[in-house]
């Protein structure tokens, strides 16, 4: 890498991450396991997470397109600036 100053980054991420995959090893078979009956588990928390991502990035296929002619008349539209003065009303 060319900047010290990103590999130095670098580094502290792969030591974090280093770190966070020592201190998880106890958890390491037990990930779809619930703490609770009605809790989810790790393995479901993180499933659930990606198949938000998914959609979302499946609904921005979708969204971006349409929003881009809609911005593109906005673009130069002025707005409002200004607030009222809440306090001169007292």
């Amino acid at each position: 890498m060319k900047s010290s100053y990103m590999q130095d980054h670098f580094d502290a991420i792969y030591l974090q991450r280093k770190k966070f995959d020592e201190n998880i090893q106890e958890y390491r078979n037990k990930e779809w396991m619930r703490p609770q009956p009605d809790k989810w588990s790790i393995g479901e928390t993180y499933y659930h997470l990606y198949l938000l991502l998914k959609r979302f990035r499946q609904l921005n296929n979708v969204y971006i397109p349409v929003s881009k002619p809609f911005s593109k008349v906005r673009r130069c539209a002025p707005y409002k600036t200004e607030i009222e003065d809440i306090y001169k009303a007292y």
